[in-house]
């Protein structure tokens, strides 16, 4: 059998008791039939309790006991309060006695009475649904249960807290009334505010009943507004400039570019707010965010700062750098911020300016293209050449070479700068030394043979005269009958068929077909040769040359040399000489070595013998160094007049006389029609002033111009522009 630890008894077995009127109160007694000490505990059940009041129901003195020697007693005082079964008359209690100190428990039957009492019992109070989930601004209904219990009816006032009062848009109070054992329903309707007056969160609330003023029942809930809404963001400026100002002149500003992040809280969740920068730029550059982060509640505004600095080069051009800013919500029901990301450039300039680094560059390139050697002769230049339509353009010098070059007058150099030496490009060489066992083969003269065709003559030291294809750049003929016998000059007829030479010791015509040569005449002179030219009707031919010697014949027998008179011109010794010769109408221009240049009327020769012609002279003067010493006149050229030009100068359809000498000068006259300078331009118009002498010019009209080309003593060809109307 068994063995018991516990002995229990209670002192009534049977107790009445009155809701809202006298407690019931009966004692346990509990002996301790063990060998040890033990402790004690009492627990009261009754079938069909209420769950919500657990063991409220009654009150225990002690809750449990201590620690009781073996045979000893403790004495337990139960008080029951309210009825565990509402409603019940009759109610089957089970007392309850364990140890802690071993497994016995023993079970005691009691019987409550519950008598009819004073006054209303309590109510129960049920939430069917204790949990609710809302949106701001919608409507839900809060169901509530009472259950009355008594065996009368109740008017109850069910109290809603815990909420605003303005959620409850039909108000906070319920009054119903519940038959005896009857089940009453209502409901409370809540609606929470917009966003921004509603964060969201857990609301506990309660219910509860009132009974005559005494709260007679109740229960809790939790109103649960949901998370809606969103965090603005937005970023000004998008675009920062380092320096912030414009600048025109070297600024050594480097302050960083400041972006102001801007964050509204239009949700109605607080958050905490990062931003991250990320981009392939952020390495780059040193980038800040203050604060790192930030805590923003509903409705709320508030600021971040983005700082992106780098150090400024010197030169270059304005560097753009990009970054992404994202930013990062520490309670992520909401997402993202609108927008996520916000993409900002940050615009790095340079501290010179671009305008100071172009000019800078363009001031450098000038000063290389000013430094870097050009493609020229070797040595002086003794003869220039326009062809018939401008380009090539020829010229040959003492280093035994012809070159090529083109007319540029109008690029950017030469127009807009006024780089003279860029108004002229080489284009190599076209006749390079010709060897035939002798060196004294520098060119002389050059003469294209037609103002239509690629061929030039080139005179050469020795005597001999090069016929040269200018586009196959290949030798046709090269002739001479005397060598050593230098040529000084050369002039082709208009059909190209006949060839004048002038050289040192003679006179020669040569007729041309195709590229056979034929010498046809020779003649003795008594004087070297400088000078030849032809007459616009080329029924005159005329020479001249040392001794200050002019000839002009009557060339009308087309295969022999003309008879010559002599033009009555201020005689001359062996060290004088007549440099160049112009024609243009019946206008003869001269220009020998004491710096006289002598305008002449061809129209009107008489003659005065049969050896001597006298020509009107129209004008004479003599140019002169800054010393007052003579300075001898090497080329002069005539040009047609067309009109008053762009600079004013009224020529009155007389034309031009352009010369150039020893001194470095290219001059220029306006003439009257009449054949002699205009007076306002007695002086002439200094077109270039060089620093070596020049042995060699032509001229050309283009498009309302006078294109005037040189080459002198210091191995240059160069291109001057003189513009007319």
């Amino acid at each position: 059998m068994a063995r018991h630890y516990i002995e229990g008894r209670l002192s009534h077995d049977v107790v009445e008791f009155e809701p809202n009127g006298s407690a019931a109160t009966f004692t346990v007694y509990v002996q301790n039939l063990s060998e040890e000490f033990a402790s004690f505990r009492v627990e009261l059940f009754a079938p069909g309790c209420d769950p919500n009041l657990g063991h409220r129901w009654y009150k225990l003195y002690p809750e449990v006991s201590t620690k009781k020697p073996p045979g000893d007693t403790t004495d337990f005082v139960v008080t029951i309060s309210e009825t565990p079964i509402p409603g019940a008359e009759i109610i089957n209690i089970t007392v309850q006695i364990s140890s802690n100190e071993f497994r016995d428990i023993q079970r005691l039957p009691l019987r409550l009475k519950v008598k009819p009492g004073s006054g209303p019992t309590r109510l129960q109070v049920n939430l069917p649904i204790r949990h609710f989930l809302v949106y701001p601004r919608q409507v839900i209904q809060i169901p509530v249960q009472v259950f009355n219990p008594n065996q009368s009816n109740v008017d109850v006032v069910l109290y809603f807290s815990g909420l605003n009062a303005n959620w409850l848009y039909e108000g906070d109070q319920r009054r119903i009334l519940i038959g005896a054992g009857q089940t009453g329903e209502t409901n409370f309707s809540c609606q929470p505010p917009i966003a921004l007056q509603a964060p969201s969160g857990k609301y506990p609330f309660k219910v509860e009943a009132y009974l005559f003023s005494n709260v007679a029942g109740s229960d809790s809930g939790v109103l649960e507004v949901v998370p809606v809404g969103t965090i603005m963001f937005t970023c000004s400026p998008k675009h920062c400039w380092i320096p912030s100002q414009k600048y025109w002149f070297p600024s050594l500003k480097s302050e960083p570019g400041i972006f102001q992040l801007q964050f509204k809280n239009v949700s109605n969740l607080a958050q905490g707010i990062a931003v991250q920068v990320q981009g392939k730029d952020v390495k780059r550059c040193d980038c800040e965010v203050t604060p790192p982060q930030i805590s923003i509640n509903t409705g709320e505004t508030h600021q971040m700062t983005f700082k992106a600095s780098k150090k400024r080069p010197w030169l270059g051009l304005t560097q753009k750098f990009q970054f992404q800013l994202i930013t990062a919500l520490y309670d992520q029901r909401l997402g993202k911020t609108d927008p996520p990301t916000e993409t900002v450039e940050l615009y790095l300039q340079p501290i010179l300016p671009v305008w100071l680094q172009l000019l800078a560059a363009l001031l450098l390139l000038a000063l290389l293209l000013l430094l870097l050697p050009r493609e020229s002769h070797t040595g002086p230049v003794n003869a220039v050449q326009f062809s018939g339509v401008i380009n090539p353009i020829l010229s040959g010098s003492d280093d035994q070479t012809v070159r090529a070059w083109l007319a540029t007058p109008d690029n950017l150099l030469c127009r807009g700068l006024g780089w003279q030496r860029y108004c002229v490009q080489p284009r190599g060489i076209l006749v390079d030394r010709i060897t035939d066992g002798t060196d004294k083969k520098s060119v002389q003269v050059l003469q294209f043979r037609s103002e239509k065709t690629d061929q030039v003559a080139v005179g050469l030291e020795n005597g001999e005269i090069l016929l040269w294809d200018v586009l196959k750049k290949e030798k046709i003929r090269l002739f001479s009958q005397q060598k050593s016998d230098r040529v000084f000059a050369l002039v082709f007829t208009k059909d190209s068929q006949y060839l004048f030479s002038g050289h040192g010791l003679s006179l020669r015509l040569w007729k041309l077909n195709g590229d056979q040569v034929t010498p046809l005449a020779e003649k003795q002179l008594g004087f070297a040769i400088y000078t030849l030219s032809l007459s616009k009707d080329e029924r005159q031919l005329i020479v001249a040359g040392r001794y200050n010697r002019i000839l002009i014949g009557d060339w009308r027998v087309r295969d022999q040399l003309p008879q010559f008179q002599s033009l009555e011109y201020p005689s001359g010794s062996q060290n004088d000489y007549i440099y160049s010769i112009a024609v243009a109408n019946n206008l003869l221009a001269t220009a020998d070595n004491q710096g006289y240049i002598r305008l002449w009327d061809l129209k009107n020769c008489s003659n005065k013998g049969p050896e001597l012609l006298n020509c009107p002279l129209l004008d004479e003067w003599q140019m002169k160094y800054s010393n007052g010493e003579p300075m001898p006149v090497r080329s002069i050229k005539l040009s047609e007049g067309v009109g008053t030009n762009a600079r004013g100068d009224a020529n009155e359809d007389g034309g031009y006389l352009i010369a150039a000498g020893d001194d470095g000068k290219i001059v220029l006259w306006p003439l009257t029609p009449s054949g002699s300078r205009q007076p306002q331009f007695i002086e002439g118009k200094l077109i270039a002033n060089y620093n070596q002498g020049i042995n060699s010019i032509d001229v050309k009209i283009e498009r309302q111009r006078l294109l005037i080309l040189s080459g002198s003593d210091d191995n240059q060809v160069r291109l001057n522009v003189y513009p007319l109307n």
